[in-house]
């Protein structure tokens, strides 16, 4: 095809008779630095697109070309899916080469193609566009530039061809290389000036949306936001900055920008003018209207053409739309309107221009050009002031207000003086019974707690030793009587911590096998006095899973307690299954099915109320202080489940409650957990007459822990009070500290601090064992500089296991030694 066209050019160039008929521009004998060449040029429309460089040169083709006679500084074809071929005859008679500068001033050109011929046949091409990446421009711009090199003494032919899927405007001017560098930087000079002004008032009016809250600065934002954009891609702007390598995009862009900027235009015009209070028919056509421009955000993406021109249409209806209602609601004395009026009559203004422009029914000039650019620049800042004002009004009803209801509020003083002297009364009083509550229940957890684990703890260290059989259950009858007051006490702790929201459930591996294991070794006891049997039915579950094992056990506790209680004869069923699960967590619903009473469905409304069970009678039939139930339902909600029950009366019930477990992506947790049962063995392994330090001021407690860690093979000292402590720790080195945390003359908080500061103790372990038992009480702990923190009564494989935790995680120890 090039072969072609060169010998087309050759024997046609002269011959032409169509090309005799265009009006040579001598550039040699002008000194006009912007020359418009819409005068002289031909046009021919080429509707199937199928010409090529080489037809154009065909004679019978090159005579249909026809002179434009257009007096306008472009030519405009409107909306067409033709190509258009453009040819200029271009002159130099001067005695030396001569360069210009053609530029077409207009961006949303899908395909550019320049074609540049001499007197030898011979020409140049350039094929670009809005569809084509920035790269194939011949000069980087916003627009299309062409450099053109005429020789002295030379007559060198231009054609140009043009489509696009918008309207096709080709305004093209010839400029000398001087004076275009110049209005190049003046024209992205007052480019910076728009975006810099539309950069400031959306940054300043997010401002005020954080300020404030109102979301109608938002919707300005959004506004100025798409609007600016549908101008940085309608000028070029966007295609050379932001997205050069764009094809499809590029086209879509403007036609989308402007759709998004009526859509927050229309929104934003129904709040500030209220048109939903004040005319509410008319507001549902509104809503009507925005979504029928969000269809054609969608019919842009499937068929820009098809949409394009319709779009207009709707652009042009939608900007007298509200340019009607900012009249209706001018007319109706709304404040807000005549701004918005004002604001958006300059971007009705322009709007029109372009549409009008864009249809070729007005000249396409410097004016028209930019008119939307100059309409919405003032629109922007009107509607900036529209919005000032708004607030303005608005602080203004707000102080108004405010002094109305201070006029109120001097007026009712004196009737309310002596009523708030009463509440402030009632809330002080109410505030210090809280005060006491907590204080009370902290310290009656901590004076029943201590001496619990001396009761617990010495009857630990009494079955270790040789007794005889007798005595053994004597132990274990103590045992179970202490567990079952310190079950009541955590019952009362449990739900006082509920209703303080205080309560938080931890998070460690769980071993769902290993749960229900403890379960039944807890209860066989009881079910096999009453003559019950305890079946547990479960499916294969993941043994990676992570939440609160204590709490878990808790509440199935609390359930197949209940169960045997009101059990007389026959079965008592554990039953865990899966009830949802994903990648990151499962939910298991768990079971506990009885044979007993039944319950009343009268009386299954309050069952999960605290201190309320099924009638009056049954506490004093079965004891219990009717909490359990309640702290369970509360446990699985903060477990992220439920709890409920079924049940018949004189037929038995089921229990349930769900809990959702996350998955632990890799094992280290499980290998820790599984080694716990062994930790006491470990430390006497690995550990053996490490020194360990048990500050407590209870002897009782201190004897506990004491032969405990002897048994273990540690070296024990001890300590009543914290200033004790301090004064043995800088006398020995100790590999851990044990430490109570009411204590007189130093507590364990000051003690730890002060621990922490003397040389070689920074790191050192200090474990809190205390009778506090709220959530609070740790995290005073952990701040202070404990590393963990164990209630009492502390039983001995918690006491070990989190020992061995800590002495394995000191520098040096022998696990770290072996990479353990």
């Amino acid at each position: 095809m090039r072969l072609i066209a060169l010998l087309l050019c050759g024997l046609h160039l002269y011959a032409n008779g169509a090309l005799a008929s265009d009006t040579a521009l001598d550039i040699s004998k002008s000194d006009q630095p912007v020359f418009s060449l819409s005068r002289n040029i031909s046009v021919l429309e080429d509707p199937g697109r199928e010409l090529i460089y080489a037809d154009v040169w065909k004679p019978v083709i090159a005579a249909k070309f026809k002179a434009d006679k257009n007096s306008s500084e472009a030519l405009t074809f409107g909306y067409s899916k033709s190509a258009f071929w453009l040819r200029f005859t271009l002159k130099n008679t001067s005695d030396h080469d001569l360069e210009r500068m053609l530029e077409i001033d207009y961006a949303r050109l899908s395909v550019v193609e320049f074609y540049q011929a001499n007197e030898k046949g011979e020409y140049q091409s350039v094929i670009t566009g809005n569809l084509l990446p920035s790269s194939t421009r011949a000069y980087r711009n916003k627009n299309f530039v062409f450099p053109i090199l005429l020789p002295a003494h030379s007559e060198q032919v231009v054609h140009l061809r043009f489509m696009s899927s918008a309207s096709i405007i080709v305004p093209a001017r010839l400029w000398m290389p001087r004076e275009f560098h110049l209005y190049e930087r003046d024209d992205y000079v007052g480019q910076t000036w728009y975006f810099g002004i539309a950069t400031a008032m959306v940054l300043f009016n997010l401002l005020l949306f954080f300020a404030l809250r109102d979301s109608i600065y938002l919707l300005y934002v959004s506004f100025v936001t798409f609007m600016s954009l549908s101008m940085a891609a309608q000028n070029g702007l966007a295609k050379e900055f932001l997205w050069p390598d764009a094809t499809g995009w590029s086209d879509l862009s403007t036609s989308i920008g402007y759709g998004m900027s009526f859509v927050a235009l229309l929104i934003f015009m129904r709040r500030m003018l209220h048109t939903r209070e004040l005319i509410p028919r008319y507001d549902l056509f509104l809503k009507g209207v925005i979504g029928v421009h969000l269809v054609f955000l969608l019919g842009f993406v499937v068929s820009l053409p098809t949409f394009l021109k319709s779009s207009a249409v709707l652009f042009l209806a939608s900007a007298f739309l509200i340019l009607a209602t900012g009249i209706y609601c001018s007319v109706r004395g709304q404040r807000s309107a005549f701004f918005f009026l004002a604001a958006f009559s300059m971007l009705v203004v322009g709007i029109v221009i372009r549409v009008l422009m864009n249809f070729g029914l007005l000249p396409s000039n410097f004016f028209t050009m930019n008119a939307l650019q100059f309409g919405s620049a003032i629109e922007m800042l009107l509607l900036a002031l529209a919005l000032a004002d708004r607030f303005n009004e608005v602080r203004r009803d707000k102080e108004k207000a405010q002094e109305d209801a201070l006029n109120v509020q001097q007026r009712l003083i004196e009737d309310l003086r002596e009523s708030e002297r009463e509440l402030a009364h009632s809330r002080d009083a109410a505030e210090a019974a809280n005060r006491a509550k907590s204080a009370f229940l902290a310290n009656m957890s901590h004076e029943i707690r201590t001496p619990m684990n001396g009761i617990i703890g010495m009857a630990s260290l009494m079955r270790r030793g040789s007794i005889s059989q007798k005595q053994t259950e004597q132990l274990n009858k103590i045992n179970t009587a202490a567990e079952h007051l310190l079950g009541t006490i955590n019952d009362i702790l449990d739900i006082s911590k509920i209703e303080a929201g205080k309560l938080v459930v931890e998070q460690a591996h769980v071993n769902i096998n290993v749960l229900m294991s403890n379960i039944t070794s807890i209860l066989s006891e009881p079910a096999k006095a009453k003559g019950i049997t305890l079946k547990v039915q479960s499916v294969n579950l993941p043994t990676d899973l992570y939440g609160d094992p204590m709490r878990l056990q808790q509440a199935l506790l609390n359930y197949a307690t209940n169960a045997i209680k009101f059990t007389d004869k026959g079965t008592v069923t554990l039953r865990v299954s899966r009830h949802d699960e994903s990648d990151e967590s499962v939910l298991l619903r768990f079971e506990v099915e009885d044979t007993g009473i039944g319950i009343p469905r009268a009386a299954m409304s309050q069952l999960f109320r605290a201190f309320e069970q099924a009638d009056n009678s049954t506490t004093r039939k079965y004891g219990g202080t009717g909490l359990g139930l309640t702290i369970t339902r509360r446990l699985a909600k903060l477990m992220g489940g439920a709890a409920g029950v079924e049940s018949t009366e004189g037929f038995g019930s089921t229990f349930w409650f769900t809990a959702k477990l996350a998955k632990i992506s890799d094992g280290s947790i499980s290998s820790v957990v599984a080694a716990s049962s062994e930790a006491e063995a470990i430390i006497r392994e690995r550990y053996k007459g490490t020194r360990v330090l048990v500050v407590d001021d209870e002897p009782l407690n201190r004897e506990i822990a004491e032969e405990q860690l002897k048994e273990a093979g540690l070296t024990v000292d001890t300590a009543e009070d914290g200033a004790e402590a301090i004064v043995k720790v800088q006398k020995a080195n100790y590999a851990a500290i044990l430490m109570d945390m009411q204590m007189p003359e130093i507590d364990g908080l000051d003690a730890t601090r002060q621990i922490r500061v003397i040389p070689g103790y920074e790191l050192t372990p200090i474990i809190a064992i205390t009778g506090n038992a709220f959530s609070d009480d740790k995290a005073r702990c952990l701040a202070a500089g404990m590393n963990d923190f164990l209630t009492k009564p502390v039983y001995p494989d918690v006491l070990f296991s989190t020992l061995l935790k800590w002495l394995n995680k000191r520098p040096g120890t022998p696990s770290q030694k072996n990479g353990l």
